[in-house]
């Protein structure tokens, strides 16, 4: 199945669905409106910027081929919005959702707060889906601090709001050139089953960043017996 949805970045594209097979019949119109605005250049570097954008695609005919979760197989699909304001230096927000024709149901909601720290950066995300799209609640932080111009700090957490648990905690130091990222990292996973003990490893890990190639050791914390120590 295709878990592409309909989103303000693939509104006006041939192939929304990014596949081969799932290709649109039939007349459609693709209906959109993006508004930007960009503050004037004054003494800074990079000026302020914000912008808005919604659209929807009407068809002639439905299209019963086209994933549930796109919206697509109707006349007329979801509103797709997405709004963001860039403050360089300070801070950058982006809301997207993803609303029913009759501005009743929020069926997908995606907002991204990052602020800027003087040797580093805090972010933030919640996302939801519901209905036809998903059934997802999460929180997610992140803290990036970089201890020098090529190394870099991170603590990151995220909540499943779904559930009210902690899926996991993480810690890593990375070193970064133009042709690898390497680093450890250390991670707690927990389950849903409050009995279990939570799962926790540390593990170096590699990234050829002109292939985006990935190489992560084993869980190198040490066992007992097939337990672990920690």
């Amino acid at each position: 199945s295709n878990d592409t949805s309909l989103n303000t970045d693939n509104l006006f594209s041939i192939n929304r669905m990014n596949s081969d097979e799932l290709i649109e019949k039939d007349l459609s119109f693709n209906i959109g409106l993006d508004w930007m605005w960009k503050e004037k250049i004054t003494n800074k570097n990079k000026p302020a910027q914000a912008g808005i954008s919604i659209g929807q695609v009407i068809k002639i005919n439905e299209d019963p081929d086209m994933p549930t979760k796109s919206s697509l197989q109707n006349k007329n699909s979801d509103l797709v919005t997405k709004a963001n304001y860039l403050s360089p230096g300070n801070f950058d927000v982006t809301l997207k959702n993803t609303i029913d024709n009759g501005f009743n149901h929020i069926y997908y909601n995606d907002l991204n707060l990052k602020t800027f720290l003087k040797q580093g950066e805090i972010n933030f995300n919640f996302y939801e889906k519901n209905n036809h799209i998903g059934n997802e609640r999460y929180a997610k932080a992140n803290l990036t601090s970089y201890i020098t111009d090529n190394t870099k700090l991170t603590i990151s957490t995220d909540r499943n709001l779904k559930t009210d648990l902690t899926n996991s905690h993480k810690l890593g130091i990375e070193n970064e050139n133009e042709c690898i990222r390497y680093g450890f990292y250390f991670q707690k996973n927990y389950s849903s089953d409050k009995d279990l003990r939570p799962a926790t490893s540390i593990f170096f890990g590699v990234t050829l960043l002109p292939f985006g190639d990935n190489y992560t050791t084993s869980n190198i914390i040490p066992s007992v017996g097939g337990k672990q120590l920690f």
